[in-house]
């Protein structure tokens, strides 16, 4: 199967030597102990934007299969992503949720291949579709979406991917995102993808040789930057 040079982008950060490689050369490889972080921020209802979350990822354990990667915000444990090891498809996510007091799990799986965005969550978990049977720019993902064990059908979302230039990136980001990104040296071979349903966008990604997850995400009502 022929890999979506997106998925390129999120290998390369685990293997410097493959910078410099030929694309459709990689396997998936994504080191326990690997870690990030994302600062995001909330449309409000008055249309301002909420003060800066932070969210931490690390790669709690791998396999030959199967990745896991463990998120908090301020020291609780929030959510566990479970990746495909040879697709970077997201296929499941574990979170905690807080209502009337009382501690709830949820538990969402995802059947693709197809995009990945959260539906019932705050955490920024939005996740491409990196790999296709084709390389095509555009590409149309079926996702079936299952909470709690109860199906809430397929979603087609179509994504487009694009390549652009650090200049492009660093125009399309906001203020606080820019304060983070404007003096680092980052490549000229850079993607933006952009995920829709029904023409809608449900969100857009910046990704860029080197690092481990998307530079900026943006929403309708969340933006979302990886922290330098």
């Amino acid at each position: 199967m022929k890999k979506n040079s997106l998925l390129i982008v999120l290998l390369l950060l685990l293997i410097p030597w493959a910078l410099h490689a030929e694309p459709l050369d990689f396997d998936v490889q994504w080191p326990a102990g690997t870690s990030w972080q994302l600062i995001s921020t909330y449309r409000q209802i008055n249309g301002n934007w909420s003060a800066p979350v932070t969210w931490n990822f690390e790669v709690s354990t791998e396999s030959d299969t199967d990745i896991e990667v463990k998120v908090t915000s301020d020291a609780v444990p929030a959510a566990q992503l479970f990746f495909e090891r040879d697709t970077g498809q997201l296929t499941r996510v574990v979170w905690e949720d807080r209502v009337k007091g009382k501690k709830l799990i949820r538990e969402v799986n995802f059947q693709g291949p197809a995009p990945v965005y959260p539906h019932f969550s705050i955490i920024p978990f939005y996740t491409p579709l990196f790999e296709s049977d084709t390389p095509a720019s555009q590409s149309t993902g079926r996702l079936r979406r299952q909470v709690n064990g109860r199906d809430l059908g397929i979603e087609a979302l179509q994504q487009r991917v694009l390549a652009i230039d650090a200049g492009e990136f660093l125009s399309a980001l906001p203020d606080a995102a820019g304060k983070e990104w404007a003096n680092v040296d980052l490549s000229n071979d850079g993607f933006r993808v952009t995920v829709e349903k029904k023409g809608s966008m449900i969100f857009e990604q910046y990704w860029f040789p080197g690092f481990p997850w998307a530079l900026y995400t943006e929403t309708g009502n969340q933006k979302v930057w990886l922290a330098r």
